[in-house]
This record gives structure tokens, sequence and C-alpha cells, in this order.
């Protein structure tokens, strides 16, 4: 049908050319424009049929060009890949194609061409970002629509290239893609959504390639969920969203109006008069309801309108006026089409002709999928219930109802219907009530006409009506005899289900004739069956008698095998014999060759006389070389320890070599070793890069940076490999070559060919390293080699283009460390380098003939030297000051191989090089690994260990001083190499775990073993026992030479490594020592010499002497404790307490050190055994209780801690005493587990002395006490006591007395009730009563006496909220005042909402349930008891009171009317205030509020009705008020408004007149649904509660004044950055009126918070809404001035920048902040405070936005110069906060306890816990679950 005639469209979206009949759509089209003009990728998303595309095409398109935007065809990706063309498409992304297909299509007819073929493989493989920069507008088709070509890669090169016109402007007009229908990547080709990430990451990549493209994605709301797992791949994880509602009534009635009353189109030009289009509106909007009594439908108005049900009936309206005369629609041509029946007459009968079209359309295109019958029968019984209202069906994975999918999504096409989310699926329904009248009466037309037409049918309805409530009792003549069964052909027709029970009957009746004859069939197979059992009865037999012969047959065959094996193992045990003959021959060679080598190293050592260190340390290396090669672990155990003691004598080339090839060698004896490159000792770890399949790779000298080439000329930056942060630099080159980043992280190099009018390029980029070809490298193809120098990211703005002799070979581009000066080798063979402040070259080093071809330069560290290396790993070393240079020799096995890159190491002493595979013939496999890492002397030409396996395409190799760690990357990682010498210590100690043995000792230093104290254990581990032994047999010969007896006591019999004989030996020696000094008292000088020497050596012994076992075995099992101290504490200490026993007689250090291993389990990890073996070791850090102990506060203000251990419960107090006056004490207690700071003093003692008193512990552990100074330094006087309190046991009256109070102690459950009664001796007035939680002090429960004559206390039932040990403190008011105290434990009784419960007794107090956030419910209590006052109580989970209502006086009744859920519970609810004689009822019910609409007024009591619903929508304006009648009882109200979620948007107390309440707002977004809640503090009543529209006026941003009102809101519009500032002038009251800042959707920008200014910088550009908020009866009269102005022109635009940020923060606007943070750091030039920003960061996380604010969290703290511990300490929780809800755990670990280390911070104990439970591994949503994130936003 033609459209052109009718000014309304009908049923389908509005085209680009129809934008003169949209309307309707003016203010969201507005925001829109705004929001997708500041960010540069949107989410446009609405319900299915509320006119996304209608306004896309219509406004958004005409605006953004307007705007000076470059639209691109609006894009969809739907369709299918050819399959006719025969070429493959294996590599192309189907919706990244379809999208091409829709942008511009490549039309393929038939078989192409090879040129075609070719081509459209480019066009279909072509990312994303390459096909956006290759398309080109070449005009417009017939129809006016903008028309794009994919054009060649030549073209597309040759126009970018081309430089514009002398002296024009080049202008760079920003792209729009709009992707429309985006839900399509989620609902077709679903074979393809592996590639729906990969989609994603190209829209990415497109966005980063091109900073002038913007992409809008348009798509249904119910699909929205499915984008949450990909966000994450699109830039800001797609965070600017616009959510446009349906089509309300206003604009409803603009889109019906305004097509017909413009005067230009005179075709169209037909006007309604007043109420004339309202009425058909009206009409419009009704929808179906239940009445009153809930059994019929009835007509009411409605809140929406569906587009296109408007625009149909408008069509069919124009259509029958279009002939008839008249200058306006009036009513009578209304009433005319309606045939003087009501207006519903026509619009039914319109919307029935739609929906046959419809029918009609979906059938034409279904085919075979559905009949007519089916789709009719499916609308009226799926999609309309019994009663008349929309159903609902449930999109199933293939079918929707019993309809296939494929056929909904024709009729959803239609928008007849649409789709919701509920409950985790999508859900079908009509687009609008005022669809089921007309569906119903169209599908009754068609079933009438069917009957007539059909005998059969007819039949089948005769046969129902014959008894339509009994089927069985039918008249059975009606239905099918055989023949016509027989007959009858079903083929093609469709079954109604009448007709199908019909059939069926027919059927049944068939079968009941037949049944006789199938009993005698029956009896006839029966008999068959027992014939064939007795057959297969007689088969088994002979089956079970082949069985066992083939059993048989299997015995024997087993014993053959048997046979067979043990022939087998005696060849073995032969084999194994011959083996031992040759190892033993081997072990002779061995020992041939050692008694060489020790002839060969006695010669060196001659020969080395004049230099006796250097000897020694060559004749260990030596050694080192010849026992690698032997089978031995003692001889490779021997090499290792001798290389650590090479080290320790003298760092040299040979001392380091050996210890790599001995660790080397170490490390391959591991099991299932195999060569590899993670398979050596250097290994560190391999990190993988964030960016896959790079063209080219190059690392910052430090290796803390890679550059890269992606996709065309876009360079990508990443940095700090420990969490990646990427920047793109993008160029205009045509083949990038070579790469280069300077230390400092600003600017990356980028050699290749730039674009020029002359380019020819075969290739767009270098071939891979290990591949170099002259050919493609050559200046005969490019006129324009160049290097420029671009800044990277934030760095200053900076670029420098030099100019090229040449192509830059290999990756040979490198910036000096600290000059600015960049260095080049070209394919001329010379070497240049160049300040980077003048293009041309400072100096040009060519090198020797020896350099065949370049491939890489390197500078050392020091920036002294500039290396060049060729192909075959030949190298020129230059100064770089001076350019003298020289050429490096190369060791000779490392020619002819294929060198890519190179570096300086270890302060240029050392090379590394990267050698590729060699060539071999006729392909064959290298025999060695390849490509390796090199490592060589240069001095030397020493190769140092063997070579390093590397990854094939690795790339670059750098040396990173700093960790003195080798780097290396190929495509996919960084891989890092240890270099540390003082590592390489700990690996040889690791691996051996013992120092030398005497023997060992003998044969390295042979010339130092007669002084033996010049020997040092290695590893710091003690002097092996063959040491003690020898000294030991020369102290028994030393005493046996003193003696006068001649008799030789054997001693040098001993065995040096006997260790038990040797300890007895010791007592032996002492003891005849002693018994011979005694018998030569009197010749003392004649055996003083001998015994003095003795005396040396027994002591010595005594001293080295380790026992029972070798140290070997202790060393290794002290190092696995100390690994496993945290990860596993209790294996940890069975190793320390088995190494403790065997080191009673080893030196003190170790026991020292034995203490600390202690101390971190006891103190860190809470282990008691622990600790109370720490007491033992360490007497002198700990303290016991009833001790006291000396100690001394140095200068540092700080004293060494003391330790205790302590139980949960006890109590302790810890007195800190000055001696003296010589400084101010201050006491620090701190609880096990990284609890730190559990209680502070200062001056809590006499004087300036600490006391902490009555601390009662929360937990078993070690405790510790930290005393410290004020001021001063001095000796102190440490005092510890403590006390087990006692405990209370439920139901057990406790009589006690105190003089200052008393505490008492009880276990209890979470969610257990607990009471507590106090019954006093006497009256007292102000006795209390107390319970505490031991474990969080947070949590307490208080009461006391009501009055003076009181003798008792009650604290009210209250749920515990955890298992835990509490505290409960009794403080009678007398010292002596004897009392009873009662504790009551029980559990609480479920409440079944809208069941009466009944109470036996009132004892029975607490109630729990549960329920939803945002339910509703009432409360109501009866009882018989007459004198009692009950009290109701809505308890938290915690057993905060949430809610509590009082009977009126002497009622046995009272209620809660209404009561909002803020989340599941469970809640308890406390009946308190009766006779424990008196039961009552109790009931607890849900409550559906009422619904209240905008300009309506609902009035109700304080015991009626309380919550209403309230239907809204982002962005209006409204104020509520909440009034007391006249003559209620002193009513106090206040008025909430919250979501479906119970959760608070807004309140108010008194800003109404008196005590009344009046809230004036704009409603946030998902205000289609809230709730209103009509509160009171105090007083009773009735109220009038109402919300109204608030008349808006435009404000004045002139400085004009205007007098505040408090029912009128202002409205401005501005653009992102302006700062708008509104001042407000007193009228004489003294006090400010307040005003609020709205977006014009509804969030909070900022306020005046009554301090008569209102500043803010705008977060975006668009429309903002002031509102007042002020109290009535103050700030009449006050005035406000408005301006409006540019950031330039703001003084302080820093700190108004910082507080609109912060308020944005707090008030959860999350996405404006972000949005005017990424302004202010970019365009702005702001500078954001670090508590702004630390705002930012924390609420942004607490928002669900952790990740998006991750890098603002994680820059927080730089540039912070305060020294305030507690301003560090906020700053780091934020970041803290930010860092565990996005991830980083192990960051957040530290800055939760930087926290809670900073004395009397507010919530110290709840992140120490914090830490201890995210470092135990628990996941971060169980330490932060949403009770803990909801707490933390108030907190």
């Amino acid at each position: 049908m033609s459209t052109h005639s009718n000014p309304y469209i009908g049923p389908r979206p509005f085209k680009k050319d129809e934008a003169d009949r949209f309307f309707g759509r003016e203010r969201e089209a507005r925001d829109l424009l705004a929001l997708v003009s500041s960010q540069r990728l949107v989410l446009f998303y609405a319900s299915s049929g509320a006119g996304k595309s209608s306004l896309i095409n219509a406004r958004l398109i005409h605006a953004l060009t307007d705007r000076g935007f470059e639209v691109l065809p609006v894009g969809r990706v739907t369709g299918m890949l050819p399959s006719e063309t025969g070429i493959g498409l294996a590599n192309a992304n189907v919706f990244a194609y379809l999208l091409k297909q829709s942008l511009a299509e490549y039309a393929l007819t038939g078989a192409l061409s090879e040129a075609d073929q070719s081509f459209f493989r480019e066009y279909a493989d072509a990312s994303l970002s390459e096909f956006l920069l290759r398309l080109a507008h070449v005009g417009q088709d017939e129809q006016g629509n903008e028309r794009y070509v994919f054009t060649a890669a030549s073209t597309a090169d040759a126009e970018i290239a081309a430089p514009p016109p002398e002296g024009a402007a080049v202008e760079l007009k920003p792209r729009a893609l709009i992707i429309d229908q985006f839900e399509e990547i989620f609902t077709t080709n679903l074979q393809a959504w592996e590639q729906r990430g990969n989609f994603f990451s190209q829209i990415r990549q497109a966005m980063e390639d091109d900073p002038y493209l913007w992409i809008v994605l348009a798509m249904r709301e119910d699909f929205i969920a499915n984008l949450d797992p990909l966000a994450h791949l699109l830039p800001g994880e797609l965070h600017a969203r616009y959510y446009m509602q349906r089509m309300g009534y206003d604009a409803a009635l603009e889109a019906v109006k305004k097509p017909v009353s413009n005067p230009e189109h005179r075709e169209w030009f037909r006007p309604f008069p007043s109420r004339v289009a309202e009425r058909l509106v009206d009409n419009l909007c009704l929808v179906r309801v239940t009445t009153e009594d809930g059994q019929n439908m009835a007509p009411a108005k409605g809140e929406f309108i569906e587009p296109v049900q408007l625009q149909v009936v408008c069509y069919q309206l124009w259509e029958q006026l279009r002939d008839t005369p008249g200058a306006t629609i009036t009513n009578a041509d209304l009433d005319r089409l309606a045939g003087g029946q009501d207006l519903s007459v026509f619009v039914d009968r319109a919307l029935s002709e739609f929906y046959e079209q419809v029918l009609r359309r979906v059938l034409d295109k279904a085919g075979d999928l559905v009949d007519e019958m089916e789709l009719r029968r499916w609308f009226s019984e799926r999609l309309i219930t019994e009663a008349g209202t929309r159903g609902f069906v449930y999109r199933g994975e293939s079918e929707t109802g019993g309809l296939p999918n494929e056929v909904v999504r024709l009729i959803a096409a239609e928008f007849l219907i649409r789709s919701e989310s509920r409950a985790g699926g999508a859900w079908y329904e009509l687009s609008h009530d005022r669809f089921v009248d007309p569906i119903r009466r169209s599908n009754q037309r068609w079933s009438l006409e069917q009957l007539q037409r059909d005998p059969l049918l007819r039949r089948a309805h005769e046969w129902a009506a014959s008894n339509p409530s009994d089927p069985g009792q039918r008249d059975q003549r009606l239905l099918l005899n055989d023949d016509e069964l027989a007959a009858l052909d079903l083929a093609g027709r469709p079954v109604e289900p009448v007709m199908h029970d019909f059939l069926e009957a027919s059927q049944q009746a068939k079968k009941d004739r037949d049944l006789a004859a199938a009993r005698q069939q029956q009896q006839a197979a029966l008999q068959r069956e027992r014939t064939a059992r007795r057959l297969l009865w007689a088969f088994a037999g002979l089956l079970m008698v082949a069985l066992l012969a083939t059993v048989v047959a299997g015995w024997q065959w087993n014993d053959a095998k048997t046979a067979e094996a043990t022939a087998v193992a005696a060849q073995t045990v032969s084999a194994a014999n011959e083996a031992a003959a040759k190892t033993a021959e081997a072990t002779a060679v061995a020992a041939r060759a050692t008694s060489a080598a020790n002839a060969a190293d006695a010669e060196i050592a001659r020969q080395e006389a004049d230099d006796a260190q250097k000897t020694l340390q060559s004749v260990m290396l030596s050694r080192i070389v010849s026992r690698l090669n032997l089978a031995s672990e003692d001889q490779r155990q021997f090499a290792l320890l001798l290389s650590e003691h090479a080290l320790t004598i003298s760092t040299t080339l040979q001392a380091e070599s050996a210890s790599i090839q001995a660790l080397e060698a170490a490390y391959r004896q591991r099991a299932g070793w195999q060569p590899g490159i993670t398979q050596t000792v250097w290994f560190t770890e391999a990190v993988r890069l964030p960016f896959t399949e790079p063209l080219t790779t190059t690392l910052r000298r430090d290796g803390e940076a890679v550059a890269a080439v992606l996709t065309g000329p876009t360079v990508v930056v990443a940095l700090n490999p420990v969490d990646w942060l990427t920047h793109t630099v993008t160029t205009d080159f045509a083949r990038i070559d070579a790469l280069a980043l300077n230390d400092q992280g600003t600017l990356v190099a980028v050699a290749g060919c730039g674009h020029a009018a002359n380019v020819k390029i075969p290739g767009k980029q270098a071939p891979a390293p290990d591949k170099p070809s002259k050919e493609n490298k050559t200046s005969a193809v490019c006129d324009n080699w160049r290097i420029e120098i671009l800044p990277i990211a934030d760095a200053p703005s900076f670029s420098r283009t030099v100019s090229l002799p040449g192509a830059v070979q290999g990756n040979a581009l490198v910036f000096h460390p600290y000059l600015s000066e960049v260095a080049a080798a070209t394919e001329d063979g010379a070497v240049s380098h160049w300040s980077i402040l003048a293009s041309k070259p400072a100096a040009r080093l060519v090198p020797t003939d020896k350099l065949d071809r370049l491939v890489d330069l390197a500078v050392s560290a020091d920036g002294n030297y500039l290396a060049a290396i060729d192909a075959q790993g030949r190298s020129r070393v230059w100064v770089w000051a001076t350019r003298e240079g020289k050429d490096d020799d190369w060791p000779p096995d490392l020619k002819a191989n294929s060198y890519r890159a190179e570096a300086f190491v270890r302060d240029g002493s050392w090379f590394a090089a990267i050698s590729g595979c060699p060539a071999r013939p006729n392909n064959q496999q290298p025999a060695d690994p390849c490509p390796v890492l090199r490592l060589w002397d240069r001095e030397s030409l020493t190769p140092i260990a063997d070579p390093l396996a590397v990854a094939d395409n690795t790339g670059d190799v750098v040396y990173n001083e700093q960790s003195q760690t080798l780097i290396t990357v190929d495509k996919s990682r960084l891989v890092r190499w240890n270099l540390d010498r003082a590592d390489w210590d700990k690996l040889i100690c690791q691996r051996v775990g013992r120092s030398l043995t005497y023997d060992e000792w003998k044969e390295a230093f042979p010339d130092q073993i007669k002084d033996l104290t010049a020997y040092e254990g290695a590893c710091s581990m003690p002097i092996h026992g063959s040491f003690a032994a020898v000294r030991i047999v020369e102290a028994g010969k030393e005493l046996d030479n003193c003696n006068d007896l001649g008799t030789k006591s054997g001693w040098d019999q001993l065995e040096y490594g006997d260790i038990p004989r040797l300890e007895t030996a010791v007592t032996i020696l002492l003891e005849e020592a002693l018994a011979r000094f005694e018998r030569n008292r009197e010749d003392w000088s004649s055996s003083a010499a001998c015994l003095e020497q003795a005396n040396a050596l027994l002591t010595a012994a005594q001293q080295e002497v380790i026992s029972p076992d070798n140290a070997q075995e202790v060393a290794r099992q002290l190092l696995d404790a100390e690994v496993k101290l945290r990860s596993e504490p209790d294996a940890a200490l069975a190793l320390l307490g088995e190494v403790q026993e065997k080191i009673t007689s080893w030196p003190a250090d170790f026991t020292s050190r034995l203490a600390a291993d202690y101390q971190t389990l006891c103190f860190d990890q809470r282990n008691i055994a622990a600790c109370a073996t720490l007491q033992e070791l360490s007497p002198e850090t700990t303290i016991a209780f009833g001790e006291s102990k000396m100690g001394e506060i140095l200068k540092d203000n700080k004293g060494a801690p003391w330790y205790f251990l302590a139980k949960q419960g006890q109590s302790v107090t810890i007195a800190l005493n000055a001696v003296g006056d010589s400084f101010d004490p201050v006491l620090n207690l701190d609880g096990p587990g990284g609890r730190v700071t559990l209680v502070y003093d200062d001056d809590g003692g006499d004087g300036y002395n600490s006391l902490i008193s009555d601390q009662i512990l929360p937990v078993d552990g070690m405790y510790r006490i930290r005393p410290e100074a004020l001021s001063g330094s001095g000796a102190y006087r440490l005092t510890l006591t403590g006390q087990d309190l006692p405990r209370l046991a439920p139901d057990t009256p406790i009589p006690a007395s105190s003089a200052s109070g008393d505490r008492w102690l009880f276990e209890g459950n979470a969610g257990q009730i607990v009471a507590l009664e106090l019954e006093l001796g006497v009256s007292d007035s102000y006795a209390s009563l107390s319970m505490t939680s031991v474990d969080n002090s947070s949590w307490s429960s208080w009461a006391e006496t009501t009055d003076e004559d009181a003798t008792e206390v009650r604290l009210a039932p209250v749920p515990l909220p955890a298992d835990d040990l509490y505290v409960v403190q009794v403080s009678p008011t007398e010292a002596t005042e004897p009392y009873t105290l009662t504790l009551r434990l029980a559990a609480p009784i479920t409440l079944t909402l809208g069941k009466a419960m009944e109470s036996t007794v009132a004892a029975s107090s607490v109630w729990s349930f549960s329920g939803r956030p945002g339910q509703v419910i009432s409360a109501s209590l009866t009882s018989t008891g007459t004198t009692s006052q009950p009290v109701l109580d809505i308890l938290s989970r915690r057993g905060d009171r949430l809610q509590s209502v009082v009977a009126d006086s002497n009622s046995a009744s009272v209620s809660l009317p209404g009561f909002i859920l803020p989340d599941a519970g469970p809640y308890y609810l406390r009946v308190s205030g009766l006779n424990r004689a008196s039961p009552y009822r109790l009931l607890v019910k849900n409550v559906e509020p009422p619904e209240l609409r905008i300009d309506d007024t609902a009035t109700s009591s304080t015991g009626s009705h309380t919550v209403w619903t309230l239907a809204g929508r982002p962005g209006q304006i409204v104020q509520i008020s909440l009034t007391a009648a006249e003559g209620s009882s002193g009513l106090d109200t206040i008025v909430r408004l919250m979501n479906l979620d119970g959760q608070r948007i807004d309140s108010d107390d008194d800003y109404g007149s008196g005590y009344n309440s009046l809230l004036t707002l704009v409603l946030p977004p998902d205000s289609a649904r809230l709730l209103l809640q009509a509160d009171h503090y105090s007083g009773a009543g009735e109220f009038a509660l109402s919300v109204s529209k608030v008349i808006t006026e435009a404000l004045p941003l002139d400085g004009t004044a205007l007098t505040l009102a408090s029912d009128r809101a202002w409205t401005l519009n501005g653009e992102i950055g302006q700062v708008l500032t509104i001042d407000i002038v007193d009228g004489g009251d003294g006090s400010y009126a307040g005003l609020q800042l709205f977006t014009a959707d509804g969030r909070r920008i900022g306020s005046s918070d009554g301090s008569g200014k209102l500043v803010a910088v705008l977060p975006h550009s668009g429309t903002y809404v002031v509102v007042p908020r002020f109290d009535v009866d103050y700030g009449r009269g006050d005035t406000l001035k408005a301006t409006l102005a540019s950031a330039a022109n703001t003084q302080n635009l820093n700190d108004v920048a910082s507080q609109t940020l912060t308020s944005l923060a707090t008030s959860g606007s999350i996405d404006e902040a972000q949005a005017l943070y990424r302004w202010g750091t970019t365009a702005g030039d702001v500078t954001f405070s670090a508590d702004a920003r630390g705002t930012l960061c924390r609420y942004g996380a607490l928002h669900g936005a952790a990740r998006q604010v991750s890098a603002i969290c994680e820059k927080l703290l730089e540039g912070v110069e305060t020294s305030d511990v507690y301003t560090l300490a906020w700053y780091h929780d934020a970041r803290g906060l930010g860092r565990a809800l996005s991830g980083k755990v192990a960051g957040a670990v530290e800055d939760f306890e930087f926290y809670a280390s900073v004395d009397a911070m507010p919530y110290s104990n709840q992140r120490s816990v914090w830490a201890e439970r995210l470092r135990a591994g628990e996941p971060v949503n169980a330490v932060f679950d949403a009770a803990t994130l909801q707490d933390l936003l108030v907190q």
C-alpha cells in the first residue's frame, strides 16, 4: 500500500525520508543525541515495538548528519553466508561478514573470475576495522540512499596517502555506524555462537584503530542480559546506555495530531479540533482489568500505547476519510466511521483487519511450518486467557507454546506480539490489551466459515453438542464407521480440537469392535511363546557346554603365557648383571679420570702461585667440570657446594659459569625432565600478552613494556605485565619495519615506509624475524622511509620525523637510555643515530665488511656502548660518545646461525642473543633445540651455560639490570629468565641442603686442612658433623699425649660420620679431661699446654656435633616447614617439632630462627600448639598472666613487642608504667592472625602511664603487646593479669553481687533467640544490663531500669547475629547489691505468612519469617489481656530494630498496617508488653498495595493503608505531599519513596508545613513502578497522600533573579564541562532554601546543602532540572540567580569538579561520575582531588562498577602528599574495596592490612578479618556478600 498519500505510515517502522511524519519522541531523540555525541559507543534499547528503528531513521540519523557526522547505512547482523560461490569462507566471522553485507553489499552472481575471487576473499576476510577503513562513499542510489563500496587495498592506500591540495584544510569528520536490531546476534546463526566474542573484539579494535568512529547498538530490552558475558570485550564495558520507555499518553497524542497539522503539507492538512484526537487516544490506551468482584473484565485507561497499534488505526482512519469533504477531522467523522456506535467499534475493526493481514503475510513466509488453524488457535489459546486478558507464553529452545520459533519471530517482526524477560527467560504476549477482542472476533468468524464449508467438521460439532458435559455419553451413531475411517484422508488438513476428539472416539469405537479378534490373536501368540521358550532352554544348555570348553582353553593359554614370561624375566636378569659389570668398569674409569684431574689441578696451582685466591678457585672449577659428567649424586652435590664457595670467595666469570652448569646438571636429574622452554632452572615465569598474533614485537629495555604491530598502521603499547595497561598509537605508515620504546615509557619510535605519492609496496608488513629477506626491504619500492617519534597515552604531546636512506634492518632501532637520541641500522649497512630534538643524524657509523646484514641494535645500561649484530652472530661495538668501535669475534660454535636479537647483560660484561635454526638440507629437523637464547662473555668469548630453548617466534631480548632478569618476547608471551646470583645461591642450598664434609674440604682445599677454623658452613648451614668427629679424635690424641699412663684410648678408630658415637665420645672425653686434670694438678706446668689444646678442641666439638641425624635431612625439613608456614600450618608445625628435637646442640642462631618460625605459626596463623612451644623457646619475648617484666623504649619511640597466649573470653588487664618521668607511654594490644590494634590506650593509668583494663579477648591465640611512647624514651615495667569469666547456663538463675559490675559469658548460635532477666535485691533506678558479641564488639543489646522503684531489668528477646561467644555485663548501682541473673535461649518460632498463629503464653515472643526484597507485609496482634499494652518490633537478621509499633493505652491489640522488606531476610517479629500468662493471636500477611497515580490523592490513617504503588517514568518531575488531617493527634509524618526491591530512593520528614512531609524530585531510571510509604515518627490519625506533576520553567542563565517556590522546577540545557552556579539570596528569615540538580532522567548531580549556593560541573551534554528542597515554613521569599560558564572561565574549577564528582559518586550516579572524570582528565584539564577520586573508587566498586573504576583506584595514591595516616588509611580502604571487588585480591589484602594497622580506625577489626579471609582463598563474593555491601554504603 502506498503511504505517500497518507500522513500515517501504517504497521511498519518509519523510513529515513519520513521524518516529517514522525512525532511524539522529541525528548527521547534529544537525549539520545546528547548521549551519542558525548560517548563513542552507546547501547540504545527498548521493549519490542517501542519504535527504536523509527527513532533512528526519522530522527537520530538526521541529527547526527546536522552535527557534522558521516552516517553510514544502518547495519544489521542477520542473514546467511553465501554458498553458491564455491569460495571458502573459513576465516570469515559470520556476524562481521553479514554486517559488511548490509553496509556495502558485494554482489555474488554465479561463477566468479579468479580476480573477483581474490577480491571477494579480501572482502570476506577483512576485519571490521580494515573494512571500515576501506569503505568509500560513492554517492546515492535511485532511492536517494547513501551508497558505499569496499575498495581495493591499493586504491584505499592511494586515497589515504594522497596529500590534500596545497592550502586546503583537512576535515576529519566523525563517522557513525548504527547497528539496528542487534539482538539478531543472539537469535540468528546460532551455530556460530563462538564467533560472537570475536565480533565484539572486532568492534573494540575498530574503535581503537579509528578515533573518529562512533557506534550505536540498538536492540530489544529482553536480550540485554545476553550482553553481560561479552560486554567486557567492548570499550568501557558498554557502560553508556539509553533506555527508551514505551509510548505514553502525551507522546501518542502528538503522534496522532501533528502529522495532519502542518499547513506545508496541503494534501495532509486536516487537523483535529480540541478533544477529538484525545477521544481517539483515550480509546487506544484502553486495557482490560479485573472487576472488584474478581469475576469479570472491564475496560480501563492504560499507561502505554503501542506505536504500531496507533499507526494501524490512524492509517485506516485517513484512508476512509481521504475522499470525504471537511477541513478538520471532527467527532462526527469518528462517529460515522464507527457506524453510530462507540468509537471502539472502528478501532476494533481496524485492529482486526491488521491482525488478518499479519496472518496472511506470516503464512506466506512460513510455508509448511504452520497452517492457519494452528496459527489462530495459538493466538486464542496461548496469548488470550479464558478471562479475556493477555496471556504469556514462554520461548523455548525451538518452540514457543507449540509454535516453531521461526514463525513466532515472523509474528514479532509484524509488531503484533512483543517479548519480555522474566524469571531468566523470554516470554511473548500481545503487544497491547486492545488486540484481545479484535483477535477473538476474527477467529470466531473464521471458525464459522470453516464449519459451513466442511461437512465432516459440522458432523464433529454435532457429536460434541449431543452431550457437552460427558463425552462418554455422546451419540455413538454420529461416529465414523470402519469404511468411513478407511476412506478418511486428512493429508494436508488442519485438525482442530473438536475434530481431534471426534476422530479419537471413532477410532476407540473401532477398537472395541475388534476386541474379540484381538483376544484370539493374543491367545495364539501366547501359545507360540511357550513353544519358543522350550527351544530357548535347550539352546542355553548347548551354549553352557561351549562356554566351559572355552574356559578350559583359556586356562591352557594362560599357562603358556606364564612360561613365556618366565623366560623373558630370566633374560632381563642376565641383562641387569651385564649392566652392573659395565657400571663397575665405568666407575673404575671415573676414578682414573679423577686421579688425572687431581694431577692437573696441582699443576695449575703451581702455575698460579702468585694469586692464591684465583688458583684455589680454578682448582674448584676444574673439579666441578670433571664431576658434572658423573652419575653419582654425591659428586653433583660436591660440585654445587664448591660452586657456591667459589661465588662467595670471588665473583668471576668462571665461578658464575660453573654455578650455572652445576645447577643445570642437577636440575636435569629431576623426574620427568625434558628439554624445553620451561625445563630449565633459569625459567621464572611466562606472562600472557594482552593481544594475540602480533606482526612485530619489541621490548622496552627493562622488559616492563612491549610494543607491537597488530594490523594496519596501528601500534599497541602494553605497560605493566602485572596488570597490563594498553595504549594505541595510530600512524599513517604503509609498512612498519621496526619499533622501539624509550626507558621513560613516554615515547615510541616507529620505522618503516610512510605514505607518499609514489608508494608501491608488495606487502604491508616486514617478514618474520627468523626469515629475513632483502627483497622485501628495498628502497626501490618506497621513497619515504622514515622514523616517527610519537607519544604514548598521557605523555606530553610530542612528535618528530626522521628521514632514512632506506629500510631499517630487522628490529635495529633503539633509544638511548638517558640522552634524547635514537639509533637505527639501515639497509645500506650503516648505523646512524639522531637527536630526537633535531632530525639530522648526529653520527653515521659504518660497520666493517665482516658484518653482513645487521638485524638488531643494543645499548648498554649505562648508555656508553652501542652494539650491532648481524644474522651470523658477528657484532661490532661502538662507544656512543666517541663513535669509536671494534669488531667482536664470535664463538666458533655459534657461526652460521640465523640471529635476530641481542642485548647487553651484566653491565655489558656479557652478551645475549637469540639465534634461529641453521639451514639444513632436505628440510631435515635440527639436531639441537632451536631457536635458542645464547649467553657469552664479551671479553673471553666464552659461552656461559648451555643455550636456553625459546619459542619459535621469539623476536626480542632485553636484560633488566635491577631485577637481574633476562626477558624475551614471542607472539603470545613475555618470558623471564632469572640471572640473579643470590637466587643461584638459594637454589644450590635448596638442592643440596648440607655443607661440605671433612673429606670434601680436604680434597678441595688441601692447603687449608691444618687450619680448620678457616672453614665456614655453606648456605648458612652448620659445619658438617664429620668436622666434629675429626676434632674429637684430635682431642683424644692430645689427652693421650698428656697423661702418664701410657695407654691409648683409640679415638682415632672412630668413623667421621657416626654421629651417635661422636655424641657419646664428647661425654667420655669431657669426663676424661676432668680426671686427668685432677691427676696432674701438682705438675700443671708440664701438661697445661696440651690440656688447653684438648679443651679448645672439645669446646669446638661440643658446638658442632649435630644429633641424631645429619645436617642434610634437618636442613631440608626446616626449609620444607618454612615453605608450608602459611599454606599448610599443621604440616609445618609437625616438621618444626622434628627439627627442634634434632638441633639441641646447634649454634644459637638456629634456635632463634626456629623461634621466628613458631612465631609466624602462632601469631599469624593462630596455631595454639605453636604458641606454647614459642613460650618455651623465647621466654625473653613472652609474658604470662601474673608476670611483670622490664623493657625499654628506644629513641624511635618504639619498644620490642611482648607476646602472651590466651583463650577466647578471657579478661586481661595490662599496665605499662614508665620508670621515672622520662617518657609518655602508649599501649597497643594486637589480636592474633592479623587482627591489628584491638585496643589502644595512652593515659588510662596513673599520670601519663597506660592501662588497658578488663579487655575481653575475642579469639584463642597469641596476642601482641606493643609498648610505644608519644615522646621520650626509657625503661618501663609491663604487668599482665588475666582471669576466666564465669559462664551462664540457660534457664539457670545465678545469684550474685558485685562491687563494680559483673560480667558473664555464654555461647550462642546465629538466629538463636536470647533474653536476659535481672532480678534486683533492692530497688535500683540506675541498674543496667547489656550483651555484646566478643568477636564483634559493634553488635550489642542493652536495657536499664525504667523507674526509681524498679526491682528488675529485662533485656527483650533478640536474635543472635552469629555463632559466637557473648558477654553479659551487669551494672547495679550499689557495690554490694545482690541480684539474680537468668539467661533464656530458644529457637524462633517459624511464622507462615497469611496464617494466624496462636501463642499458648506470651513467652512465645519471637517469630521468624522470610520474604522477598520490596515485599509489603502487615502484622496484627490481639490478646485477651486487658491490662497489657502489646508492642510489635520487626528485627533484622542482626537483631536491629527496623520498625516498632505500640498499642494504644490499655489496648489488647496492636497492628502494623504496612512494612516494606528491604531484603529477603530472615526477619524476626518480637512481641512484648504482654503479661506472661496471656496468650495472643498473631497474623502476618502479604499486602498488595493499592495504586496511586500521579495527580491523584489518597486518604488513609496510621492504622490503615500506608503503602501504595506509584507508576512513573524516568525524568518525570513530581511532588509528593503527606499531610496530617485536622484533628489528628500530634501526627509527625515521614514519606519514603522506594524501588520494587525495597531500597530507598528518597524521603522527607518536615519540609511540608508544620510536621508534614513534602518531597520534590525527578524520578530516576527504572521508575515504571515504585513503592510509596506514608509513615510517621509519632502521633496518630488520618492523613492525605498526594502526588502531582511539578510545573517547569526555563531557568534564566544570565543572573536574573527568580523567587523560589516549592511547587516549581526549572530546566536548562548545557554542554559537558560547563559550570552551573546558582546563588540563593536569603529572604529575611535567616535560612537558605535548598536546591537539588538532576539530570533529565532523574540522576542527582548535586545540591546546595543549605549553603546558599549550588555549584556543579555538568557531566554530559543535555537537559538538567533544578528542583526545590526546603522547609516551606522557612525560605519563603528567597531568590536565586543562575549563571552557566565555560570551564576555562571558572577559577576554582578543580574544587568544583571534585565536589561534583564526590556528589555523583555518593548518590550512586556512577556513569555520570565516570563521564565527568573522563572529560576532566582529557579535555577539561582538571586535577581531581584525592578525596574525590577515592570517593569514586569506593562507591563505584560498591555500586557494581569495580572494573570500570579500577584504573582510578590503582592511581589513587599517586601524587598524594599528605602524611596524615588517617587520611592515608581511608585512601587505602577505598582502593582495597576497588581491588577486592575487581578481583585483585593480593593488593586488596595489603590495603586492608594498612588500614587496620593505623591506630583507632573505626572498622579495623572488620578490615583485618577481610584480609584474613581473602588471604585464605575465600571467594570475594562470600567475603563481600550483599548484606556487607549494603552496610558499606552507609559506613
